[in-house]
């Protein structure tokens, strides 16, 4: 992988779990009331980790590391939904 690539994997890869936490945290919130004005951006952010694992996977299709970031990656989208899916009693 090329050095500037690495460094991007790398911010992609690290900084997805925080941003999940985030976004689920702000999720949460909303399940309680109106949704916190910073919920959209806090969804972009993590969706923006997202494509770029997926770009690296397009780019790296061999690379190991990448196609496990990207697998955690959709693992965590998964959970986010379950908070951002509003339940009817």
């Amino acid at each position: 992988m090329a050095p500037d690539d690495e460094i991007l994997f790398g911010r992609a890869a690290d900084e997805s779990k925080s941003s999940y936490e985030r976004a689920g945290a702000l999720a949460r919130e909303a399940c309680t009331g109106l949704p916190p004005s910073d919920l959209a951006l806090a969804l972009a952010e993590f969706e923006l980790h997202g494509a770029t694992l997926r770009s690296l996977m397009r780019w790296y299709p061999e690379e190991l590391r990448v196609r496990n970031a990207l697998a955690d990656w959709e693992l965590l989208g998964v959970q986010l939904q379950t908070y951002l899916v509003p339940t009817r009693l």
